[in-house]
């Protein structure tokens, strides 16, 4: 049971690195295409663009933008980002060993 609760727990954590709202911001500042191209995001977790900034910054779609500014801030979602895909990743993992080994004491 406990690796259900830290699987969890990562999933969880996981989706609250999910927020990239000073990228979005300084994208569409810097480039209006590429931030209307997004959808238009805000960069808060839990709203529908979300997925689409992660993964465009997964896909490292920010070093095409010619601004500084949303290069570095780019490289800092990147890390956050990269850290959120690796806290879900171990936390499905957590949560498929962890039902399996409940499923297993329980006698099914």
């Amino acid at each position: 049971m406990s690796l259900l609760l830290v699987g969890c727990l990562l999933v969880m954590l996981g989706g609250l690195l999910i927020s990239f709202p000073e990228l979005c911001l300084s994208l569409k500042k810097h480039d209006e295409g590429m931030w209307q191209q997004l959808g238009n995001p805000h960069g808060h977790m839990f709203t529908s663009k979300t997925i689409a900034v992660f993964s465009w910054v997964l896909a490292r779609g920010y070093t095409l933008v010619d601004s500084d500014e949303v290069f570095d801030l780019g490289e800092q979602a990147y890390r956050q980002a990269l850290t959120a895909k690796y806290l879900f990743i171990i936390g499905v993992i957590l949560l498929v060993v962890g039902f399996f080994v409940s499923l297993m004491y329980v006698g099914i």
